[in-house]
């Protein structure tokens, strides 16, 4: 049985608040129960896509606007749940 929640995380310029809250995944992860982190970016100019990459998420591109990135990350979901987190 895959693991049932994709979480997507919309973010801009969030380096510094996206280390800590993926490290709080990893647990969910490893445990079976997240199967996928999507990180929908808005346009970072920092570290926030290479940081998401580094760490195996799914980084998808968009525009500004936490509307339209998490429309993207549902776009690209495969999870039978979806969690929103904000970084």
């Amino acid at each position: 049985m895959r693991a049932p929640v994709s979480v997507i995380i919309p973010t801009l310029n969030a380096e510094r608040a996206l280390a800590p809250l993926l490290l709080s995944l990893f647990e969910g992860l490893d445990s079976g129960v997240i199967r996928e982190v999507i990180v929908a970016n808005g346009g970072s100019d920092d570290s926030t896509m290479m940081m998401a990459e580094k760490v195996g998420c799914l980084v998808v591109q968009g525009a500004k606007g936490r509307g339209e990135q998490i429309c993207k990350g549902i776009s690209v979901a495969k999870g039978d749940w979806l969690l929103i987190l904000h970084a």
